[in-house]
Formats: C-alpha cells, structure tokens, sequence
C-alpha cells in the first residue's frame, strides 16, 4: 500500500508500507510520524483486516481525520484513490500495487519495510518490462476471450506509457546489446542515486540523535508552532551497583512520568489528565527562563548524572543535555518544579531503597486514616484522606510483587471516592433547594462545603467557585 502526499510539507512524496497496521502521529514511535500542524502525537491509525480492505480510525485526536471532505467519526474504509486529510498534510491511497500480481512489484526485493519512492526515468521502466514467454503468447491464440477489446488500463502513478513502447524481447541483435547496455548503465545510476540517499539519511540522524552530538555546548532552535507547549525532561544516574532513570514528558495540557531503578526494583509509567496540575507547571517552566539559558560547555570527564531537556515554548525548540551535580539557577527551578509535581502525585524523583519507600507508604497510610475517621468534622479532611490513600497506592504500584498494603489502600480509596461523590451530590441538591427557597447565607455555606469536598484543580470546585463569586456580587450590586 502506497501513500501518495498531496499537500503540506511532504507534497509529492511517496510512502509505500508493508505492515498491516500503520500509526500514524507526530510521535517518533509511530509508523507514519507527521510533524505539521494539527497532528497529534497519536492521532489515528490505518490497518488492514483479513479481508484485504484498509480501515482508518481516530485515535481521540484534536482537529480529528477527514476522509474524502468528510470528518469521520468511527473506523472508517479507504480504498484507491480516497484523499485523507489529517492536520494540514493531505494524502491519497494507491493500492495498485496490492492488486498487481507478485511478479509486478518493483520494489518486492527491497528490504525496507517503508520506503520514499521517487520517479523513474521512463526508459528504464521500459526496458525493463519482463518480456513475454512463449505460454502468455499461446494463451493469447488459444484463449476466445482474446478476440474481445481490453479495458482501458489503469492511470499509473509513472504516468501512461504509450502503445508503440512495448517492450522486445531479448535477442542477439546489435540493437538489444545496445538496450541491454543502456538498461545496466541506468540500473547503475538508480542504485547509486539510493545509495547516496541512504547514506545521507544514516548521517543525518547519527549527526542529530547520537548522545555525542547533542552535548555540543550551544543549545539546538528552531522555529515551532507558535502556541504550542511541549516539555521533556530526562534525569539518568550512573552508578556501579545501579542504573536511575527519571523521565517526565509534557505536551499542552497533559503529562506522562516514567520511572526505572533497576537495583530497587522500581518501575513505573503514570500519565498525568489533569490540565490544572499540567498548567501549573507549564506556568513555572516559563517562569524559570531556561528557554533564554546559556547551556554549559560539556564536561571533560564523564558524569554520574545526567540531564537531558527538551523546551518548544513561544514558537520555538531549545534541547541540550547538561552532566553533573552542579547545574545552572535555570535548570534547578525547573527541577524543583519537576519534583513538586512528581510528589503531588506519590512520585519520588530519586533512587529509593525498598524499605525508604514502603516507609513512606505506611506513613501516607496512617495519616490517610486518621483523616477518614476524622471526616464528619470538615469536608476537608475526607478530601485530603483521599489525596494520601491515592500517595500510599501510588507509592507501592512501583512493587513487583505488590505488598498486602496496597490491596488494603486501594479497597479504602474506592471507599472514600465514593463517599464524596455521594456527599457532593447531596450538597447539590440541597444547594438546588437552597436556592429555590431563595436563602443566600445557605447557599453560601453549601458552595463553600462543596468547594472543601473537592480538589482545586477540579471543574467541580470551579463551577462551586464560580457561583460563590457571582452570588457575593449580586448581593453587593442590591
């Protein structure tokens, strides 16, 4: 299945895949990576069924997939010639060479799984026609179907060869040595031209990815998207008795931590929905000014611990990688920010033995339950018995196997979250009542309830928020 580019940035490329099923996002780790406009890190994904047909699907993206003009809503079919339009790049399907037989297609012994194909001189398509055997011209005589007219031949993606430029066969004649001549010559040239292409591409990516390149002391900018806001942060310590790996990634409103202590056994991968939480640190990496930071030169000696940071803010890209205990004032704010939102949600940032960590589990139990038998006293406190039963399963995820503790701590979590959501219920009907009877200071002591009762990155201590603020109003404007 080829994938022909219309418009946006790779127009008049071609793209020919052979898995069946193909991702496709601005992510590094799908199939089909797009960095354009409107592109998700996961947008959609296209995949073949047992039936032979190609099935595209939304993977909950932003701007979503259209096919043909439309928008599509479920998996949807594409076949031949359908236009595909995901962010600003647009693309059509091109299955001519699934219906050609085995023995038509050209790029059948070319290893690569996806390939940038690119126009062939004519004459070489020409010439190197498989000439036809003595069974298809037999066929031919014998066959009645024969007599009738062909069809009309498909339109070709190398453009239309015309009637008189069929090809001959081999023979021994001055005029197929010549033909024969030319076609190793051109053969020559193709390959070489992809050789070069290749070679290209391999010191692109060792030039830009490789760990020794992205030390160079200036800091890597480009021009992105303006509005966009992705963060990535990596901490990696290199001991003998163990290896640490901390990586946090951000992309607008959402977040993904991951963590590995390979002598502790700690692994562990979280992602992170909750666009307040996200906001507030998008707020405080502005804040440090590492994007205006002067990265250090490199050290002259290789680093137990190292730091790789990756910024696209206020329409550009700054990356750079800094080794070492000692790090700029920009880099340490940011880190402190890091660890305050790793915390918030039961994560340590640094390497801890088992028995550090099931410590800090029991601990973030004990008060969790102090704070539950103490729930009918203030609304806050079953909010924040919540927030350490969430600390203690959070904390003891990283076990493998997990310990007793953590079935314990989760059976009372789903306890208490269903507590609060009947308790937040019922402040809301008796705020409904409250404001039918017309009683301002109920519905004031109601919304500050319902306010205490839930977290304050919440859209539900928004909204109560938001009528506080209005009923305070009207009754100032009377």
């Amino acid at each position: 299945m080829r994938v022909i580019f219309t418009k946006g940035l790779l127009a008049g490329n071609v793209v020919e895949f052979r898995e069946r099923l193909i991702r496709i996002g601005r992510g590094e780790e799908n199939e089909l990576c797009l960095m354009t406009n409107g592109v998700s890190r996961r947008h959609g994904q296209l995949r073949r069924d047992d039936s032979g047909r190609w099935l595209i699907s939304d993977a909950g993206s932003t701007n979503g997939i259209k096919v043909n003009g439309t928008r599509i809503t479920s998996e949807t079919a594409v076949g031949e010639g359908d236009d595909i339009e995901i962010g600003e790049q647009c693309m059509r399907i091109d299955l001519s060479d699934e219906e050609s037989s085995p023995g038509d297609a050209r790029f059948a012994e070319t290893p690569a799984e996806v390939k940038i194909t690119m126009p062939i001189p004519e004459a070489l398509l020409v010439d190197s026609a498989p000439a036809p055997s003595a069974d298809r011209e037999t066929e031919k005589k014998t066959d009645p179907a024969a007599a009738t007219p062909p069809e009309a031949p498909a339109p070709s993606f190398f453009g239309d060869r015309k009637e008189e430029e069929k090809p001959k066969p081999f023979g021994g004649s001055g005029d197929d040595d010549a033909g024969r001549s030319r076609r190793i010559v051109m053969g020559a040239i193709f390959y070489l031209a992809l050789f070069i292409i290749v070679v290209g591409v391999i010191s692109f990516c060792v030039k830009n990815f490789s760990p020794r390149a992205n030390s160079a002391p200036a800091a890597q900018q480009q021009v992105a998207e303006e509005g966009d806001f992705a963060f990535r942060y990596e901490r990696l310590i290199l001991r003998r008795d163990n290896v640490f790996r901390f990586a946090l990634a951000v992309e607008n409103n959402a977040a993904e931590m991951t963590l590995d202590d390979i002598r502790h056994q700690r692994s562990l991968h979280l992602p992170i929905k909750e666009p307040r939480g996200v906001r507030a640190l998008r707020e405080a990496i502005r804040a440090s000014e590492i994007a205006k930071m002067t990265p250090p030169p490199p050290p002259r000696e290789r680093q137990t611990v190292r730091r790789r940071i990756t910024l696209v803010a206020d329409g550009r890209i700054t990356t750079f990688e800094i080794d070492g205990e000692t790090v700029p004032s920009e880099v340490m704010r940011v880190e402190d920010a890091v660890d305050n939102f790793a915390e918030t949600y039961g994560l340590k940032t640094i390497s801890l033995t088992p028995e550090q960590l099931r410590e800090l589990a029991e601990e973030s139990f004990t008060k969790a339950e102090d704070l539950y038998a103490n729930r009918e006293a203030n609304y806050g406190n079953l909010r924040e018995a919540i927030r350490r039963y969430a600390q203690t399963v959070s904390y003891l995820e990283q076990f493998s196997p997990r310990p007793k503790l953590w079935a314990t701590a989760s059976k009372r979590l789903a306890e208490a979250k269903a507590l609060r959501k009947q308790r937040f219920n019922d402040l809301n009907f008796e705020l409904t009542r409250q404001e039918k009877l017309g009683n301002k200071q109920q519905q004031r002591q109601v919304l500050k309830q319902m306010m205490d009762l839930v977290d304050s990155d919440t859209n539900q201590y928004e909204r109560a928020r938001l009528k506080l603020f209005q009923l305070d109003n009207s009754g100032r404007r009377r």
